[in-house]
């Protein structure tokens, strides 16, 4: 069927979010009705029943018509649907993979795009409260992030939600304060707190914990500056995450249990490293298809693989 490039000029988006419903949509499932469409983006019966149309002579699936039960999806060509759907090709973004954790993260998320056989990038960018701002403007499709920066920011910014969970998945080892003295166990007045401003769970745990203390100095520098700071002195304490070698008796001796007073609880503090996959609001069905690809038990199986070393990291 020859449409003219009238018609498709005003019927693209149509075409586009028909072909997302289709690819959201499940074998044998009803397809979403019609006059749904004409309600939600105010066009004709005839726009929407051309666009469809169009998707079915491209062979980008197949439609049983019910009559009055809908019309349901029996077959679906994934890689037609997808040239529809204006997705491009999905970008995705991970902290950089600096330690088994993350790179085994990576290498699950990874493994599951490619199951798919979807075009899809992966793009690793340290600091979360950075991929967080890529996120917000668009340039990344999705983040993936600790359950602490996905409760945080879905709290603070109706834009984003979190759209996976992935139990059984770490994104950081447990939050702990890290002393330059090992005598040390709480933070205290005119102390010098080494921070990342870029990592957002460790400078919003640092604001906690500092929060009724006086005189704090604030030191900004990177992730990895901060460890290096407080063990050479430069710094008298930071909030650590507990990613690093645990026969390291130097750092274990300088470590103390976090307490956030009136704020969370000992489990919920322990569940901050928990993964999740946050996403914007306003890309159509994205959210349902990321709970399609992104499958919990792959990506952990994954994960524990590289971090026990029976396989290597593998990226897109």
């Amino acid at each position: 069927m020859r449409m003219s490039r009238d018609f498709y000029s005003k019927s693209q988006l149509v075409v586009m979010r028909l072909a997302r419903d289709l690819l959201a949509t499940n074998f044998d499932e009803r397809t979403k009705p019609i006059k749904d469409y004409v309600r939600e983006m105010g066009v004709s019966i005839g726009t929407v029943q051309k666009a469809m149309q169009v998707l079915i002579d491209q062979k980008c699936a197949v439609i049983y018509f019910r009559g009055h039960l809908g019309s349901f999806i029996v077959e679906k060509d994934v890689k037609k649907l997808w040239e529809y759907t204006g997705f491009g090709t999905l970008t995705g973004a991970v902290g950089l993979p600096l330690n088994p954790t993350i790179a085994g993260l990576s290498t699950g998320i990874c493994d599951c795009m490619r199951i798919k056989d979807i075009p899809f990038n992966c793009v690793f960018m340290q600091g979360s409260n950075t991929r967080v701002k890529g996120l917000q403007q668009g340039n990344y499709d999705f983040i993936v992030a600790s359950s602490l920066t996905g409760q945080v920011v879905s709290e603070h910014d109706n834009g984003i939600e979190k759209v996976v969970d992935l139990p059984g998945c770490v994104y950081s080892g447990r939050y702990t304060l890290l002393f330059a003295d090992p005598a040390k166990t709480q933070v205290e007045d005119g102390m010098r707190v080494a921070v990342d401003p870029t990592s957002f769970d460790q400078h919003y745990l640092t604001q906690l914990v500092c929060k009724e203390k006086k005189d704090i100095v604030f030191l900004e520098m990177g992730y990895l500056e901060t460890h290096n700071s407080v063990l050479s002195g430069q710094s008298d304490v930071i909030i650590s995450r507990m990613d690093y070698d645990p026969s390291s008796k130097e750092i274990e001796i300088r470590t103390q249990e976090l307490v956030l007073p009136n704020h969370y609880t000992r489990k919920e503090i322990d569940q901050f490293g928990n993964a999740v996959v946050l996403a914007r609001k306003d890309n159509y069905r994205l959210a349902d298809l990321l709970r399609q690809y992104l499958r919990p038990n792959t990506v952990a199986y994954s994960q524990k693989q590289v971090q026990s070393g029976d396989r290597v990291a593998r990226y897109y």
